[in-house]
């Protein structure tokens, strides 16, 4: 993911590392008379019809606020596909405007081999018993994490939130891509992880084995994750993916692990 100015705000452009597609986001302001900056917009498009680069997707979005916009921010397509490819381990995932992924696509496969590995060793190594676990993906973004473990053959199913409707979007084609169109194997739910859990777990059987991978943005999670995660009986054990490791991480990984309290039930992790 790069940046480059834009009429005083960054352009957001995303390669893919292994495919080589291109998304490309000008941000444009919209000034006091009105002007939507139609012109620019189409001279724009006429120099990045060539570009050294090999742009595959090229998005406009207008916004008057003074920080960056939201995920689900509207984005006016110009040039292209609507979406970019990008290839994890054996995984190809879609990726639209708004949607997250994680930059570097060699670390995000260190990554969630990694995760992999974590989630292998809550099944004890047992073929059965990961084809009997059910992953639950908080923040699960595009995805990604909870269909690569099941695509490595260390969970059977998956069930992923995330407040960002085009990210899940994304993850209901990409499970689909990857050879999981039922939705009773992969199962995306946009909403606030807080308000979704409890019901999604309402709907799992009690003999299923859970293993819960979180990877909240940087202020972490929210604390009534936190009191649903450590209330469920059937979360045997949660993998925590931070970007915020010496921040918010450290509060967190306190509630998780720490000892009862009234606010925080349930058995410690």
């Amino acid at each position: 993911v790069g940046r480059r100015a834009a009429r005083g705000r960054p352009a957001v452009y995303r390669k893919a590392a292994v495919l080589g597609c291109t998304l490309a986001i000008a941000v444009d302001s919209v000034d006091a008379s009105g002007d939507d900056g139609d012109k620019d917009k189409d001279k724009d498009k006429d120099k990045d019809d060539a570009p050294p680069l090999r742009v595959t997707s090229i998005f406009f979005q207008e916004f008057e606020g003074l920080s960056n916009p939201t995920p689900d921010h509207p984005v006016q397509h110009a040039y292209g596909n609507t979406y970019i490819e990008e290839r994890l381990g054996d995984c190809t995932f879609r990726i639209s405007p708004g949607a997250f992924f994680q930059v570097t696509t060699e670390g995000a496969e260190a990554l969630y081999d990694e995760v992999a590995d974590r989630v292998r060793d809550a099944a004890g190594g047992d073929r059965d018993r990961m084809k009997e676990t059910l992953l639950l993906d908080v923040c699960c973004g595009t995805g990604t994490i909870g269909l690569y473990c099941m695509k490595k053959g260390v969970a059977g199913r998956v069930v992923g939130v995330d407040v960002a409707e085009p990210a899940i979007r994304d993850a209901a084609v990409n499970a689909g891509a990857n050879g999981f169109e039922d939705e009773g194997v992969a199962r995306f739910v946009a909403s606030r992880a807080e308000h979704a859990l409890s019901a999604e777990l309402k709907r799992i059987d009690r003999k299923v084995p859970v293993v819960a991978v979180v990877d909240p943005a940087r202020e972490g999670l929210n604390s009534a994750v936190i009191r649903t995660l450590r209330s469920h009986e059937k979360i045997r054990t949660v993998v925590y993916v931070s970007c915020n490791p010496t921040g918010s991480f450290v509060g967190d990984a306190g509630l998780l692990c720490g000892p009862p309290t009234k606010r925080y039930g349930g058995a410690p992790f």
